[in-house]
């Protein structure tokens, strides 16, 4: 997961902190025909975050919810009525924090 790309190509990775959203309900939604950040990188996301939900829209590309508002807006509603609310310390996120 990109956090920047650059002409030379992606140059930071998120990987080392995804662990950081383990304990918080987690949605990613993605369009499998991304052209801009390619849908393995939502599959990839999706493992390293305990307990993430993901949603793949089909014919769908980097903007999901531009793209396809409805559908968009049905998984975000769906995932706020069917999710719990998560730890809300900022001194447990501190702790959960990995030197670099």
């Amino acid at each position: 997961m990109a956090c920047r790309i650059e002409p030379g190509g992606q140059i930071v990775n998120s990987l080392d902190r995804l662990y950081l959203a383990a304990n918080l309900p987690t949605l990613i939604v993605w369009g499998d025909r991304d052209d801009i950040i390619p849908v393995k990188h939502a599959t990839v996301a999706h493992e390293a975050i305990t307990g993430s939900r993901l949603e793949i829209l089909e014919s769908v590309g980097h903007f999901p919810h531009v793209e396809a508002p409805d559908r968009f807006l049905s998984v975000l509603t769906d995932f706020l009525a069917s999710t719990t609310a998560g730890p809300r310390s900022p001194v447990r996120l501190h702790d959960m924090l990995r030197p670099s």
